[in-house]
């Protein structure tokens, strides 16, 4: 296998470092601001795990992440340590395991199973590229046009807050004088430098304006003196202060904090939706000396979530057209294939000794091809239906699934003379009738493609992890192209024709989707003509689930 190669170490790195260690970003406490970007951009690509990264001398860290435990990274193994090579592009891999730069690359090799990644650099205003907002996922894919322009949109978002941050550190340092920060408490001082806010502001207790900072200035059309000294009733109109800020003050002074959303409209930038937050500054001795006004621009955020929402209602309409289509598959469709079987079957039953031979054959391509059809209909209406069922737990016993999933599967076993090897198998959580369906499907395709004039050998086993377990299904057959294996668990993916082996080519998607109801995931090890060993991980406790029976717990 091709060697991965290292992360290119850029001609003016010594000053990206400068540049990055300037924001006094790295080893900062979670944010709001970074969090609801990477949240963002999570829903947006559909993917389990994205990540705000910053690449620093020998790793990378993040300041925010979805769907991932670690806070860092050594950049040898990093992706995002690639992507800043070029900073004005996005770097999409649609399957890391056939990249040259990552095919053994730890987190591609491990247990996180790493194949999609897409990433766009963060570049600060002084050209240094700093890190990236990215999204991974572990199956390969390609993010869509509309995907793709709105990470681009959610990374400019990203640097943006990181350089507020930057600034709005710099300018509270050197106005601590102007606003008496030397009374307040350090941890008081150091939330005020980390809020990760738009706008910050500081009012005496007189509720006059010792300090705003210049994105306060740029929002409002202002220039500093137009604040500084100024009571709040004066900037905004003494109307509006009486009705709404001032009693809202008046909270914050007896040391409550007070925070709210709504629309405010900004000389500098019109209508914009806005979190405010008024919270006291203490003093060392827990007296009020002040309050501290932060508003956080999420007008975009607001966007988005509207967005969202007409998707939801989208995927709501498409779940009763998806509901109609089960229908259609279960009733309408299945009633004149069963008639094309049932009448072929008549005909060929009473009449095939007066059919010519070319007649007979005609025939059973009919007779066969109702059979494929029927077969087809079957197993979409099944697959399809699995996106409305629920996870409902109960205690599942693994020897019981598995015996009986064999019973089902005697002729073909039988048949091919296979040899079944299942040693004592757990008891595990889950919806017992889909893992049956999993179990069922990965060992029929054990026993079907197996080597010509050889009885397959098929091995049946159930390891616990951690937080789940492990089950698999080992074969010594005919084996799978590494070229091909990345698409094997979509619907319709066949790699043999209908000539060769029987199926519909949704049997290896069912299982995937049955994995990831119960909170796991699918892979495979193959390579061609040395058999297969097919995984597919449960969750311990399967998310989303409703538990039915009391008994059921996760076994150890």
């Amino acid at each position: 296998m091709t060697q991965s190669t290292q992360p290119p170490r850029q001609k003016n790195e010594s000053a990206r470092l400068a540049s990055l260690e300037s924001f006094r970003v790295l080893d900062s406490a979670s944010e709001a601001a970074f969090d609801e970007i990477a949240e963002l951009a999570s829903e947006i690509c559909q993917t389990p795990i994205a990540l705000i990264s910053l690449v620093d001398r020998d790793r990378q860290w993040f300041k925010s992440r979805v769907g991932l435990d670690s806070t860092q990274t050594p950049r040898d193994l990093a992706f995002c340590a690639h992507a800043i090579a070029a900073p004005n592009e996005i770097m999409e891999v649609e399957d890391a395991s056939l990249d040259a730069r990552f095919a053994d690359n730890e987190l591609v090799t491990s247990s996180l199973s790493i194949r999609f990644y897409a990433g766009v650099p963060l570049v600060a205003s002084d050209g240094a590229a700093l890190g990236t907002l990215c999204v991974i996922d572990r199956e390969a894919r390609k993010l869509t046009a509309g995907q793709r322009k709105s990470l681009k949109v959610l990374a400019h978002q990203a640097m943006a807050q990181l350089e507020l941050r930057k600034r709005i550190i710099l300018q509270v340092e050197e106005s601590s004088n102007q606003i008496e920060l030397k009374n307040i408490d350090i941890d008081q001082r150091n939330a005020m430098l980390m809020s990760g806010h738009d706008l910050v502001g500081f009012l005496g207790l007189d509720f006059v304006y010792r300090f705003v900072n210049r994105t306060y200035l740029e929002y409002w059309q202002k220039e500093a003196g137009e604040f500084i000294g100024k009571s709040i009733a004066d900037v905004i109109g003494r109307s509006s202060f009486e009705d709404r800020i001032g009693p809202l003050l008046e909270r914050v002074v007896r040391g409550e904090t007070v925070s709210y959303e709504g629309e405010i409209d900004f000389p500098g930038k019109g209508l914009r939706y806005m979190a405010a937050t008024y919270s006291p500054a203490r003093n060392q001795h827990d007296t009020v000396v002040g309050i501290v006004i932060r508003l956080h621009d999420i007008d975009q955020l607001k966007k988005t979530e509207r967005s969202l929402q007409a998707s939801l209602q989208k995927l709501l309409d498409f779940s009763a057209s998806q509901q109609q289509f089960i229908y259609i598959l279960s009733h309408d469709l299945r009633e004149p294939i069963n008639s094309i079987i049932n009448f072929s079957s008549a005909l060929k039953a009473d009449f095939s000794s007066e059919l010519s031979p070319p007649g007979q054959r005609f025939l059973g391509y009919i007779s066969s091809g109702a059979g494929r059809m029927k077969a087809l209909i079957d197993d979409l209406a099944q697959y399809v239906r699995l996106d409305q069922t629920d996870v409902a737990l109960e205690r599942c016993d693994l020897n019981d699934i598995v015996w009986n999933v064999l019973a089902d599967l005697s002729s073909s076993i039988e048949h091919n003379k296979a040899i079944i090897h299942v040693p004592p198998l757990p008891i595990v959580t889950g919806r017992a009738s889909l893992i049956r369906l999993l179990f069922q499907n990965l060992i029929a395709n054990a026993v079907k493609f197996h080597k010509a004039g050889h009885a397959p050998r098929v091995d049946i086993c159930a390891e616990s992890r951690e937080t789940e377990w492990q089950l698999s299904v080992k074969d010594d057959g005919i084996g799978i192209d590494e070229k091909l294996q990345s698409s094997l668990f979509r619907a319709f993916r066949r790699l043999h024709s209908q000539k060769d082996y029987a199926g519909t080519g949704i049997g290896l998607a069912v299982v995937r989707k049955i994995a990831e109801m119960h909170g796991g995931r699918v892979w495979i090890r193959s390579a061609q003509g040395a058999g297969s060993e097919f995984f597919a991980t449960i969750a311990k406790v399967p998310p989303h689930s409703t538990l039915v029976n009391p008994e059921a717990n996760p076994a150890q």
